[in-house]
């Protein structure tokens, strides 16, 4: 939790919109009081941990002005020498970091590369003849200082792991017909675009979300992709962009996108749909399961998917109310089967497996790895990326008690509080209850009427106040009305004998007093049993009438603080310290009150 905290701390406000803003300062601050209340459980501190990361990714990148576009630009052709025995044919790191500052070069095969290349302006054409770079443990330098006004790179894919600049601190030439897959943080293709540079055919995709470059001094991007907000950090917009746009996981992934690389890559190596999805230029051959699974959708019709490769399985994240997305099975196989999730973060996953059944479950966004193992013998039978996205084309009803309210009013009498149901439709089809922890709820008066991540639309006072649901770049809202309704009564929920002994008389309990009993919270029983009513530890008066306005804003005192008295903790309880007598007297708070309603047992 703390490492999280820290994490959105050092987001700057500046970079990111007021509403994604203001969602992570309000779950900062939820985040910021568990971290200082000792009392709090391992299973809140998780919660909290996911809803905080969940803020975080949401959060949404300020909006620019779209910079000019030039359709008269050209596009450019393949560089190549007059006779085709001038290539000089690259093969190993070595051979590539000594190459020359002009001349034609040409990969012919993949080339792991954890150096710079030995020259300060490489200004001839490295063509990487549909092969590929492989970054490893260069956190820092790109592959060159700086390509020159002649220099040319293309049909070359940039793979492996890398932060910033990743092919060039400085591109005064060409990058031509080319992509980066980066696993580093802003991963960016270039540092400086210079005036006179040409970036054409080409798309990044990092997986954390970045642009072309870092500034754009001038230049011209056509036809080219990126998934940040825009393609510079910092750019005047003295770059112009024909053609070329930021584009989401999944539209770089699809086949309409590797048809539009196809159609501009005419002279220059052919796209194929790589491994995950994403276009390269080695045609992708995917290795089989030696034990094919399938996997049955949820839904109103029974949909089963044959899975027989080991390629990235991406299943959208909505499922039923509960989470449930849908089952893996081994195809054929009789004997029992052992399901595990592993996820890339090491925080609590936001999916799950049923171990025996093989079921899923999702709250959120995650990326990991199902493994089926023979539960009798241990063997590992089949292991399978697995991805569970936000489709882009989806809407979202907000409904109370089926009725749909999205956007509308909402009247709540007193403090009677209501249940938000979120449904969805994924390309327009019929909408469907969902797991309502897939977004993100916020109020902006909490104070006064405040949601959770259940949905539950909780009142203190009387006020109007907003609720909004948001997930991804869709959010809906409902404006929620609370009536006064005052305090008649009060009068204490607890009250007679209670026997309190449960643990070892000889420990030191609350408040670290030596030979004190550690005692639970007082609760009453379960009406016409001998069970203990859990819920009654927490509601520690009786108001009337049950949905008063400030039903919930009482005051509680002991007569006796040394026998029992009112514990202050997330969940605020009564707890025991010794066997004893004392009076308990609950006093409310409603302001609107002239004289506060008391009541002694």
């Amino acid at each position: 939790l703390q490492e999280s905290i820290t994490k959105a701390k050092g987001k700057v406000e500046a970079d990111y919109t007021a509403d994604s803003w203001a969602n992570l300062q309000a779950v900062l601050t939820e985040s910021e009081t568990l971290y200082e209340n000792g009392d709090a459980t391992q299973d809140q501190v998780n919660d909290q941990v996911t809803k905080l990361e969940k803020a975080i990714a949401n959060l949404v990148k300020k909006p620019v002005d779209e910079p000019t576009t030039d359709p008269s630009v050209t596009k450019p052709t393949p560089a190549a020498p007059a006779n085709d025995s001038e290539w000089q044919n690259i093969s190993t790191a070595e051979e590539l970091k000594n190459i020359g500052a002009t001349g034609y070069y040409r990969l012919t095969n993949n080339i792991t590369f954890e150096n710079k290349v030995d020259i300060t302006e490489f200004n001839g054409v490295l063509d990487g003849n549909g092969f590929s770079i492989i970054r490893e443990n260069t956190p820092f330098d790109p592959i060159f200082t700086t390509i020159g006004s002649d220099g040319v790179i293309q049909n070359l894919g940039i793979e492996g792991e890398k932060a910033r600049k990743v092919l060039a601190e400085t591109l005064k030439g060409k990058v031509l017909n080319s992509y980066s897959w980066l696993k580093g943080n802003e991963s960016n293709l270039i540092d400086v675009m210079e005036p006179g540079a040409v970036i054409y055919n080409t798309y990044t995709l990092p997986k954390n979300s970045a642009g072309i470059g870092y500034t754009g001094n001038g230049g011209d991007i056509i036809n080219s992709y990126w998934t940040s907000e825009q393609p510079f950090y910092f750019d005047k917009y003295q770059t112009t962009l024909t053609d070329s746009f930021k584009k989401s996981d999944t539209e770089i992934k699809s086949d309409d996108f590797l048809a539009i690389l196809n159609e501009n890559a005419t002279g220059f190596k052919t796209w194929y749909q790589g491994e995950g999805g994403a276009p390269q230029f080695q045609e992708y051959q995917p290795d089989v399961l030696e034990y094919p699974l399938t996997f049955t959708e949820y839904g109103p019709t029974t949909n089963v998917i044959d899975i027989t490769e080991k390629g990235v399985f991406r299943t959208d994240v909505f499922g039923d109310e509960r989470g449930y997305l849908g089952k893996f099975e081994v195809k054929n196989y009789q004997n029992p089967v052992s399901w595990t999730f592993e996820n890339e973060k090491n925080i609590q996953p936001l999916v799950s497996i049923s171990k025996n059944e093989g079921e899923v479950f999702a709250q959120g966004v995650e990326k990991g790895t199902i493994i089926a193992t023979d539960a009798k013998t241990g063997t590992e039978l089949a292991r399978i990326p697995f991805e569970t996205f936000v489709p882009d084309n989806f809407d979202l009803q907000l409904k109370i008690k089926d009725v749909d309210y999205t956007g509308k009013d909402y009247v709540l009498k007193g403090s009677s509080g209501v249940g938000i149901d979120p449904f969805v439709s994924v390309n327009n089809s019929p909408y469907a209850k969902v797991k309502t922890n897939l977004f993100d709820w916020s109020s902006d008066k909490p104070k006064s009427l405040n949601v959770g991540t259940d949905g539950w639309v909780t009142v203190y006072k009387e006020d109007t106040a907003r609720i909004k649901v948001s997930l991804g770049s869709v959010d809906k809202t409902i404006n929620f009305t609370s009536n006064y309704i005052p305090v008649e009564s009060i009068k204490p929920n607890f009250e007679g004998t209670y026997v309190i002994h449960r643990r070892n008389p000889n420990s030191i309990g609350q408040n670290g007093k030596p030979g004190i009993a550690d005692f639970n919270p007082l609760s009453n029983k379960i009406p016409g049993t001998n069970e203990e009513d859990l819920t009654s530890q927490q509601k520690l008066a009786i108001v009337t009438p049950e949905n008063a306005t400030y039903s919930r804003a009482y005051t509680v005192t002991s007569s006796n603080t040394d026998v029992l008295n009112y514990h202050a903790s997330l969940q605020n309880t009564i707890v025991p310290y010794k066997e004893g007598k004392t009076q308990i007297t609950v006093t409310s708070n409603d302001p609107n009150l002239t004289e506060q309603k008391t009541g002694t047992s």
